[in-house]
């Protein structure tokens, strides 16, 4: 699996310094190892504290962002 950019990405949509990881709520590291704890087929329930924060704000961004992940079925 390919490991996510190590860099400190802006959309620029806000006008001031803030990055993706300050949008998000998690930095690019948490999110790839929530990735890599849902591979293993570990739920929200295995975990506490920071880290059941972060699976779960990775689990909801999967889940809405499942249509760009999955081939187009239309005709």
């Amino acid at each position: 699996m390919k490991k996510l950019l190590r860099q400190h990405l802006q959309t620029g949509l806000w006008g001031d310094d803030r990055h993706d990881e300050d949008q998000i709520g998690a930095s690019y590291p948490e999110l790839e190892w929530a990735m890599n704890m849902k591979d293993e087929g570990k739920t929200i329930d295995d975990f506490e504290g920071r880290k059941q924060e972060v699976f779960a704000i990775f689990m909801r961004l999967n889940t809405i962002n499942q249509h760009k992940m999955l081939p187009n079925t239309c005709l």
